[in-house]
């Protein structure tokens, strides 16, 4: 057998000991053990990242130029090096804690490096099984979106997700981790409540991974681990961010990842300062920050407060940082890296689909903030505060569109007001961005159009800049597909209600027979 083989056998091996390690963790963390397992999946941890960090130490050393070798797996050696300090370091007690505070930490770093090797063995798996396969663009981003609801369902029905005696019902399982994925905000349950804190990270990680999206999570991987891309997973991940540049969708994602996890970041630490002496200690502050940052930027309206934002109505900072990080999440990427970039160049440079998104999404916010504030003065801002009108009128403009958030009864408002919510929530964010709707760029094209068509144009044009008529016919076909989908979705969801309710539905055939 020669190395190649040989190399490739052990991979294989590997990444099926990490793969069983990995479902141990899920079941630490997930179900009610006995200390028994317990000492089992520790000392097997134990065992398995001995093996692992032997294993790519030999890697390092057989390999004809070891320095070249360093180079092209940089990150995985770093690591390994890291770990090894770090076990060095709890061995002579230099973090103290004693001989169980020891232990936790061995096993915590052990977990640590397991999952990371799990995900390098993982993306090596991917790329030898997937090119074999023929899946088209929107196949592949279809089903990894499945993909990860079927595992948040399994996440969830774990006893450990919540707090209510025995696991969570599949289908509301399923239920909850399609919003979350799918960043609608939708809920059958109390997040803040029903969920440990266990339920509610795994809620986090579903909204992070459904607002970039699996391949994006995956791309990236590849990208770090291998140092490049082949043609075919460049062309996949061009056809999902909706670029032609092929060549340097690398760099997209990259700069994708930078910008959410900087705006996050950002967005998080704002609002720990905001709230970290609302809550019993830091670590519960952190995690809130947290949670709302990501749901917030993700436009997935989830939030760990039972009444959502209403209790922080009238704080100004926090209403200011979920608005920004719900209007930045909303505007798109590809928008955020054009309007972003040097200013010697912007002027010269800002896309037209720049141009449009931010002055849709402006008239838009401006509207709702207006209209909500003069139709709902009588009704739930009665008896506000003129801070408490505008950060509400405002906040309920900018949050219906993309995110689900809420700072006022949404149960109370009236039905013109509710009327003008759907219309929002119909229009929705931009495209690239975490947000769904048919985008802001299809209703400014179609607004265009019809005041082309007023003002007796033949041709549709925007910021002096003529618009191609393929572009037209896609924003037309794109609502009238919505629209034609809403009324019997709308029919059934309205059915489903009234029958969980008791209620009789009208000209049942059942009762007429």
């Amino acid at each position: 057998m020669n190395k190649d083989r040989l190399i490739s056998l052990l991979d294989t091996i590997l990444f099926a000991g990490t793969l069983v390690a990995v479902v141990s963790f899920l079941a630490h963390y997930g179900f009610f053990l006995n200390p028994g397992m317990l000492h089992v999946i520790r000392q097997g941890a134990f065992i398995l990242t001995g093996v692992l960090v032997l294993d790519n130490i030999l890697m390092l050393l057989i390999q004809g130029r070891p320095r070249d070798e360093f180079r092209e797996h940089r990150s995985l050696y770093i690591v390994t090096a890291l770990i090894l300090v770090h076990f060095v370091l709890i061995r002579f007690d230099i973090y103290g804690g004693g001989p169980g505070g020891h232990l936790s930490r061995y096993f915590v770093a052990a977990q640590v490096y397991i999952v990371f090797m799990f995900i390098i063995k993982l993306t090596k798996v991917n790329r030898l099984v997937f090119p074999g396969i023929n899946w088209r663009p929107e196949q592949l981003f279809i089903l990894s979106f499945l993909g990860v609801i079927v595992i948040g369902t399994l996440f969830l029905s774990f006893p450990r997700a919540t707090t209510a005696p025995g696991a969570m019902p599949l289908i509301d399982a399923f239920f909850t981790s399609t919003s979350a994925v799918c960043v609608t905000g939708l809920i059958v349950v109390d997040t803040a409540t029903y969920f440990t804190h266990f339920g509610q990270f795994v809620i986090l990680t579903l909204i992070q991974i459904g607002g970039l999206g699996l391949m994006t999570f995956t791309s990236f991987f590849t990208i770090f681990f291998f140092k490049t891309m082949s043609f075919r997973e460049r062309f996949l991940m061009s056809d999902v961010l909706s670029t032609d540049y092929i060549g340097g969708v690398h760099k997209i994602i990259g700069k994708i990842l930078t910008i959410t996890f900087t705006i996050e970041a950002a967005g998080a630490f704002l609002l720990f300062i905001s709230w970290h002496d609302k809550f019993q200690n830091t670590a519960e502050a952190l995690f809130h920050s947290v949670f709302h940052a990501v749901s917030s930027f993700c436009n997935a309206g989830f939030s760990t407060f039972s009444t959502s934002l209403a209790a922080f109505r009238g704080d100004v900072s926090v209403n200011l940082i979920v608005m920004f990080l719900i209007i930045l999440g909303g505007l798109g990427f590809l928008v955020l890296m054009d309007f972003f970039q040097p200013l010697d160049r912007r002027r010269r440079m800002l896309m037209v689909q720049t141009k449009l998104v931010l002055t849709t999404s402006v008239l838009l916010i401006l509207a709702g903030a207006v209209l909500f504030f003069v139709m709902e003065s009588s009704g739930v801002l009665q008896g506000l505060s003129i801070k408490e009108k505008l950060l509400a009128s405002f906040f309920q403009s900018v949050t219906p569109r993309t995110a689900g958030f809420n700072t006022v009864n949404i149960g109370l408002l009236s039905v013109p007001m509710l009327l003008i919510f759907s219309l929002f929530m119909f229009i929705g964010a931009s495209p690239g961005s975490t947000g769904g709707g048919i985008k802001t760029t299809t209703f400014g094209i179609l607004a265009a159009t019809v005041w082309s068509y007023l003002k007796s144009r033949d041709q549709v044009i925007l910021f002096k800049r003529r618009i191609p008529s393929r572009l037209v016919y896609r924003a037309m076909s794109l609502a009238i597909i919505s629209m034609t989908a809403m009324p019997p979705a709308d029919t059934w969801l309205t059915n489903s209600i009234l029958l969980a309710k008791g209620v009789p539905l009208p000209h049942n055939p059942s009762r007429s027979a």
